[in-house]
């Protein structure tokens, strides 16, 4: 039987779920509902047609077809279960994928107007730089192993969405009102700032 106060610390993060998901589509980031931890081993609930799944990932298989977009849409899905916040890329957004010693080394160059731009922290060692959607990673960094664009088809949790042992947070969180930085532009200033050859 679960106690009172674990009770209360889930239900504070569903609310913390669902803001983050209003802001999301308020914001114009499409997003789906992912799976979430049981709370006991490597359980994982909330796919459909099954009780539980292994890891994080979106609930329905046609994710990509069947983003949420509004408000009313958002609070409706998360008020129902503390559903992982994933957003949609390719659709406004794409994400830039860092391992963290190679994001915090540039991040004071991404600090400026114009560049800087929401940064999601995973335990992983790997950092998320949310940038507005482009035709991906510029000819000097398709040679960078390291780093992945995140566009069409590929999805990234957004803070606090539970990833199991830990969770997803925010080292730069969104702005209000703020425009996602051009992909292009924050490229070319990473390029810049880790020495990574010369721009085309």
């Amino acid at each position: 039987m679960r106690s009172p106060s674990w009770d209360g610390h889930l239900h504070y993060v569903q609310a913390l779920l669902r803001e983050t998901a209003i802001g999301a589509v308020t914001r114009g980031w499409p997003i789906v509902p992912g799976t979430y931890p049981a709370g006991t081993g490597d359980r994982w609930c909330g796919r459909h047609g099954a009780s539980e799944a292994t890891g994080l990932g979106p609930l329905d298989t046609q994710w990509q077809n069947r983003a949420i977009t509004t408000w009313d849409q958002a609070h409706t899905t998360w008020s129902r279960r503390r559903y992982g916040v994933l957003l949609v890329c390719g659709r406004g957004v794409d994400v830039l994928e860092l391992p963290t010693p190679l994001a915090t080394a540039a991040l004071p160059a991404l600090g400026t107007p114009g560049v800087a731009g929401p940064v999601v922290a995973l335990p992983s060692a790997r950092w998320l730089l949310l940038v507005a959607s482009g035709p991906g990673l510029l000819p000097p960094m398709r040679s960078w192993p390291a780093i992945t664009y995140r566009g069409p088809g590929h999805w990234v949790p957004l803070p606090p969405t539970d990833l199991g042992s830990t969770w997803a947070g925010w080292h730069r969180a969104p702005e209000p009102g703020a425009a996602l930085p051009a992909s292009d532009v924050v490229q070319r200033v990473i390029i810049a700032a880790l020495g990574g050859g010369d721009l085309p």
